[in-house]
């Protein structure tokens, strides 16, 4: 964001590329901890309905927040050379441009938490409900 307004010469620097993975973990924490505040608020005040309904979309939000952090975790471990894993544990690619078992296990993460978050999002708007044609 600092070289789109001016104040930066390249996009391409290691400083820039670790502040906007710390920016992007840190804007998704903000956002999916207010997410997940809302969902388990309606769930724990809903206590007539059954246990599916109330905690379902709290649960599905709460993985699918899970596996779309990975991917921008592995990122910032990444930038700090590896403090916790070693560095050859983490890369996304091979040396021939194929995807590392790390890469294919963050490509997944990725995509099912993307799915679960969507579902546990609809499921707690109601529009599954009424897509099913149940009332909410």
């Amino acid at each position: 964001m600092v070289t789109a307004f001016g104040a930066g010469s390249s996009m391409a620097s290691d400083g820039k590329r670790e502040a906007s993975h710390h920016f992007t973990l840190g804007a998704n924490l903000v956002l999916f901890s207010g997410l997940l505040f809302k969902v388990y608020g309606k769930g724990a005040s809903s206590s007539s309905k059954p246990l599916a309904e109330r905690w379902g979309p709290f649960i599905l939000c709460t993985l699918g927040c899970m596996g779309l952090m990975w991917d921008i975790v592995r990122h910032v471990m990444l930038d700090h050379d590896g403090v916790f894993v070693p560095v050859k544990d983490l890369v996304m690619y091979n040396n021939y441009g194929g995807l590392t078992p790390m890469g294919h296990a963050s490509q997944m993460a990725s995509i099912i938490g993307f799915l679960m978050l969507i579902s546990g999002v609809l499921w707690f708007t109601g529009v599954l409900q009424l897509c099913c044609g149940r009332s909410a």
